[in-house]
């Protein structure tokens, strides 16, 4: 395997590898909720505590 290729998967690691943040998660969580079903996604818009609990739990997945 060429240097070069090495050095870019080990950095791409690094990368990967730092703490996310709050925001990274709130960020990560939002874009999960909207690969939901529409119709999902409007029963739990219409409920917020749902929709706070579904946040939540997609936002422990990422930790």
């Amino acid at each position: 395997m060429p240097d070069e290729i090495k050095a870019a998967l080990f950095d791409a690691k690094n990368i990967s590898d730092l703490p996310l943040t709050q925001l990274d998660r709130a960020v990560t969580a939002i874009h999960r909720l909207a690969t939901l079903d529409k119709n999902v996604l409007n029963r739990a818009e219409a409920h917020p505590e749902v929709l706070r609990m579904l946040t939540g739990m997609a936002k422990k997945t990422e930790e």
